[in-house]
């Protein structure tokens, strides 16, 4: 143009259907999965850590359900989940170890996880050998 200017015309996928807006401007991108940041949801996360808390550190009752959870926690040596120092990790490894022997819920899982662990170690080992071994 003579006075310098451009003009752009809508050719692709940024502009609306009438070709008038920027429809990608100041909008984002829609994502393909949404995933729900529920508040309610983040609270009872919160609320089950410092129930776990409670009976580790205050030897509060276990539920059956939270003698699964704590199987899973030992099992996964998941201590820093629940311990907020490492001090407490400490106590956390040393009160979950008097848990799983006392408590024939959070014993079984406990077994359970470890020999799952164990064997797809085995396994793992078992198939690198098997590859070195078939290599040579």
């Amino acid at each position: 143009m003579i006075d310098g200017g451009s003009i752009v015309t809508p050719s692709y996928a940024p502009y609306d259907k009438d070709g008038k807006e920027f429809i990608i401007e100041g909008r984002g991108v829609v994502p393909d999965i949404i995933i729900e940041n529920d508040p309610a949801e983040q609270y009872k996360g919160i609320r089950l850590i410092n129930e776990i808390r409670g009976i580790i550190f205050d030897d509060s009752t276990i539920s059956k359900d939270n003698a699964l959870i704590l199987g899973l926690i030992e099992a996964c040596k998941m201590h820093k989940i629940i311990a907020k120092d490492k001090s407490e990790i400490k106590i956390c490894k040393r009160k979950l170890a008097g848990i799983i022997k006392s408590d024939a819920i959070a014993q079984g899982v406990d077994k359970v996880i470890k020999e799952m662990q164990a064997a797809i170690i085995g396994a793992v080992v078992a198939s690198t050998v098997a590859a070195t071994a078939g290599s040579n």
